[in-house]
């Protein structure tokens, strides 16, 4: 009984592989850029360490999956796709099939890796498991995540101040121009002629008597009276606006950077087109600086991954 279990997308279970399970579904090309298939399954051992890739390649054979060492796969979660490392088309349709009904044998791993070194005996543990160490397809290469602060902005109501709104009584003198009138008495004398001149007898015969003759006549006038009536002069509304400002906020925050100590530049940082031409240059000088019957050395390969922002 093997000790390698495929576990499946999406199954529970109490140790996962870390942030690995995410690139279900991606694409796998060849490093020439062939289509090969899609990741289907990883799986591991029993000290929960990621060991094979499971890929679809129903594109290349029907109804087919092989497993590839985790050291042979590069990922790239910016494009969801999965390079695979000195494998064909042609290589990888002639792998043995992987059958997930029968699960993960000791026997399908020797024949796998038979398909990786025909003539070369196993390297196995004292356990008589496959010694994984000795092979350079399961050398999965170290991650160091370099972290930075990043601002979040949140934002929460203030009191700015209140607003006191009520009214009061003000007192002002108005004059008003109010035109009256009144009764004035107004006598008028008139000539009489010598027809209508004649008094009767009767009116003769008491005229120039003592006889107190009067004749009131009332005069009246317009007298002004005051009275005040509330009425509404106008209407106010109260009510708030929000208005938009921008506002400029600063904050220092930290990023973690990578520090490489090479001092026999052995390693080449791919982060970036620019950095690329700089690596080279640092070759360039690097040759002029080294004999030429000086051994040749591997340089380590950095690759920096940018991760997608949450």
């Amino acid at each position: 009984m093997s000790w390698l279990s495929a576990l499946g997308f999406g199954r529970t279970k109490d140790k996962p592989v870390h942030d690995e399970t995410h690139i279900h579904g991606y694409r796998v090309l060849s490093d020439r850029g062939e289509e090969m298939g899609t990741v289907d399954d990883y799986v591991m051992d029993k000290n929960d360490r990621l060991r094979y890739w499971i890929i679809d390649i129903s594109m290349i054979t029907p109804n087919k999956k092989v497993s590839i060492p985790v050291g042979m796969a590069q990922i790239d979660d910016s494009r969801k796709e999965v390079v695979l490392t000195s494998l064909s088309r042609e290589r990888i349709s002639n792998m043995p099939p992987y059958d997930e009904t029968r699960g993960f044998s000791d026997e399908y791993e020797r024949n796998l890796m038979s398909s990786y070194y025909p003539n070369q005996k196993h390297h196995t543990t004292e356990e008589g498991k496959l010694d994984y160490d000795q092979y350079r397809e399961f050398k999965v290469p170290e991650r160091i995540r370099l972290l930075e602060e990043q601002l979040r902005i949140t934002k929460h109501p203030e009191k700015l101040g209140e607003v006191t709104i009520k009214k009061h009584v003000e007192t002002h003198q108005e004059t008003i121009q109010v035109p009256v009138s009144r009764e004035e008495i107004v006598i008028e004398h008139h000539p009489v002629d010598a027809t209508h001149a004649q008094v009767s007898d009767q009116a003769r015969s008491t005229a120039f008597q003592d006889e107190d003759t009067t004749i009131r006549v009332p005069l009246y006038t317009e007298e002004v009276e005051i009275t005040k009536q509330p009425v509404v002069a106008e209407e106010v509304v109260i009510r708030k606006e929000k208005k938009t400002e921008t506002r400029q906020v600063a904050e220092t925050i930290n990023r973690e950077r990578l520090d490489v100590t090479d001092p026999e530049h052995l390693t080449s940082d791919i982060q970036s087109a620019t950095s690329a031409s700089s690596t080279k240059a640092q070759e360039a000088s690097h040759r002029e600086d080294t004999p030429a019957n000086a051994p040749k050395q591997k340089p380590i390969q950095v690759d920096v991954i940018p991760l997608d922002k949450p």
